[in-house]
């Protein structure tokens, strides 16, 4: 029977290139052993950051060298060098724990922006404000990003445009032009989508579902 201790060979964060080729998406972190390991390492509160239980649903990937880890919504708050750590309680296929490892990796924060405003520039067109700095993709597919809503009634975007870019604003152009009767009795809102692709400067997506009222 294989008695050895199992290591760590390697850790992964977003942006990495993984052994397959893959590269690691925003939100996750692999774990590469050098073993076949045990149903503790799939445990979360093995693997910390700074001390905090900061993961979820952890999986193999692959086979059972490989764990996948995927940080909590808003876990990390501010970008900068963190200390990962594995606790030995993580134990291979053939039941030898690991040594603690722990090993200082630089995390991005992953607060995902929110819209927080919303204001009418002319009959056509709308500027969204939001949380934080945006990055510079995610705008060339309008209609999945935003719904825009006129007394109810959905008024389809044509365009969403970054003026600005690197700037927490967008623009986004909508097929009907405003009545001045609607701009008087009507609602408008806009409500950003689960298939919006537009993220901030590190790759978190926008949060979805978020309703603001357009301001006239």
């Amino acid at each position: 029977m294989d008695s050895s201790i199992p290591e760590v060979s390697n850790v992964f964060l977003p942006g990495d290139a993984l052994p397959s080729g893959a590269t690691v998406e925003a939100g996750a972190v692999y774990v590469k052993y050098d073993k076949s390991m045990s149903a503790s390492a799939l445990n979360a509160d093995n693997y910390t950051v700074d001390g905090s239980s900061v993961f979820s649903n952890p999986i193999f990937v692959g086979d059972k060298t490989l764990v996948k880890l995927t940080i909590k919504d808003s876990a990390i708050t501010v970008s900068g060098s963190r200390n990962f750590a594995i606790s030995n309680a993580v134990k291979g296929e053939n039941n030898v724990a690991i040594k603690s490892y722990a090993v200082v990796k630089s995390f991005d924060e992953n607060v995902k922006p929110v819209l927080t405003s919303a204001s009418l520039v002319d009959d056509m067109t709308i500027e969204l404000v939001f949380s934080e700095l945006l990055g510079t993709t995610g705008f060339t597919t309008a209609d999945n990003d935003f719904l825009v809503t006129v007394g109810g009634t959905k008024n389809v975007v044509t365009a969403v445009t970054d003026g600005t870019v690197g700037d927490n604003k967008v623009r986004v152009t909508i097929t009907d032009k405003i009545t001045a009767e609607q701009l008087v009795n009507s609602t408008i809102a806009v409500k950003t989508l689960e298939t919006a692709d537009i993220t901030d400067k590190v790759g978190n997506k926008l949060t979805a579902n978020t309703v603001v009222n357009v301001a006239k």
